[in-house]
């Protein structure tokens, strides 16, 4: 399996070789893999994965080398990213924990991400409220969807806000929290500026112990000519 994959995607490599620089996203690359992780069973996580270049790009993720089949618990995220509502370990047969790669192609090749662990931690209490995920600067395109993370440690409940500019967010069915606390854009938008996501983000976290505020986060909205490389920009 894994040798008639490795074939595949040198058959590939070779086809968007040759075609290389007929189209200005015709090469195709990450702007976002996936890193190691732990978290504890029953949470959620996101495994990022975002690829560039000539639509339609297809995003296939692989655990321990075998393709991955989403379900209710774990799917993908339409910029390409793993999402899991809560990770289990119950039966080795059943465990999320493993090796992880995400694959992207296009009609040009197909790019293989690095692999992340991921990795289920034993059970152990805490009252101490801290962050082990904050969100950082990034750049996208419009109606491009993104994630700025923020999950936090501590004894439960803990309640997640987020800030923009200083002033909590509004969710709504295009922008809305995920169960671990980071925020979703399913498409991000600056038609206006009293619309624009660009802003300045973070994350708030707070038990009945404190509370905690995230670093800044940039959220910036690219001009297309800004992602695209050479003469070919728009």
């Amino acid at each position: 399996m894994a040798e008639f994959l490795q074939r595949e995607l040198l058959l590939l490599f070779f086809v968007s070789v040759s075609l290389s620089g007929v189209f200005c996203f015709s090469e195709l690359f990450f702007i976002k893999e996936p890193h190691d992780v732990t978290v504890m069973r029953k949470e959620a996580v996101v495994l990022e994965c975002q690829a560039r270049g000539e639509s339609p790009i297809d995003v296939r993720w692989l655990k321990n080398g075998v393709k991955v089949t989403e379900s209710e618990r774990m799917y993908l995220l339409s910029n390409g990213s793993l999402y899991f509502s809560e990770v289990e370990n119950r039966r080795a047969d059943r465990s999320d924990e493993g090796s992880y790669q995400c694959l992207a192609h296009n009609k040009y090749g197909a790019i293989l991400s690095q692999k992340a662990r991921l990795t289920i931690a034993s059970v152990f209490c805490f009252s101490e409220l801290f962050f082990i995920k904050e969100p950082h600067d990034v750049t996208v395109m419009r109606k491009e969807a993104v994630v700025l993370e923020c999950q936090a440690r501590g004894e439960s409940p803990i309640d997640v806000r987020w800030l923009k500019n200083g002033v909590k967010v509004t969710e709504s069915e295009r922008m809305y929290l995920l169960s671990n606390g980071s925020l979703y854009f399913s498409e991000v938008e600056n038609r206006r500026a009293d619309r624009s996501d660009e802003g300045s983000y973070q994350c708030l976290a707070h038990n009945k112990y404190g509370a905690i505020l995230s670093q800044k986060a940039r959220l910036t909205i690219a001009s297309e000519y800004l992602l695209c490389d050479g003469q070919c920009c728009m």
